[in-house]
């Protein structure tokens, strides 16, 4: 994945950042709180959230009750159930991947999800098919991870880029 300033690109942008945080706080819902905060109040907000979705009942529940309470509801999808987790880079991988969904113009479906944990709220995830994504769409991304005696939280938002060359029908660069 190669960042750049809009101002110093060398080729067709796919993406833009409109905001990115990642903090460390003593336990989960203090960094998820701060991490989507700091995001949220520097950019517009999300139209749909690619969740981190760690596996477990109580992060899984802080990272619902987070973005909910502060994006409403949005389409949700996560490619956990997919890609399994990549430890470190799992947050990268979601970015790429949410930078392709983008590109392509729809929001992929929850990876091998049937039917979501009631105990997480009201939640709108993509089941079964993919969601069309108009030009413009904005992406929460957010992902946690929780160690010993700590726990780290990171957000972005990312946005397509109106008038690339794959929107006026050339391949990407």
């Amino acid at each position: 994945m190669l960042l750049e300033r809009a101002d110093r690109a060398r080729g067709v942008p796919l993406a833009r950042f409109l905001g990115c945080e990642v903090l460390a706080a003593r336990d989960p819902q203090s960094a998820s709180r701060y991490a989507v905060d700091a995001v949220l109040a520097a950019a517009p907000p999300p139209d749909v959230w690619w969740a981190h979705g760690a596996g477990s009942r109580t992060l899984d529940a802080v990272e619902a009750h987070t973005v909910t309470t502060r994006a409403g509801v949005l389409p949700v999808t996560g490619s956990k159930g997919t890609i399994g987790n990549a430890f470190e880079c799992a947050a990268l991988l979601d970015t790429a991947l949410a930078v392709e969904s983008l590109v392509r113009r729809e929001l992929p479906p929850v990876g091998l999800l049937d039917r979501p944990d009631p105990a997480l709220g009201a939640l709108d995830p993509v089941l079964g098919g993919p969601r069309p994504l108009a030009d413009g769409t904005t992406v929460l991304l957010t992902a946690f991870n929780q160690g010993r005696g700590a726990a780290a939280a990171g957000a972005a938002l990312i946005a397509t880029v109106t008038g690339t060359a794959e929107a006026e029908g050339e391949a990407p660069a």
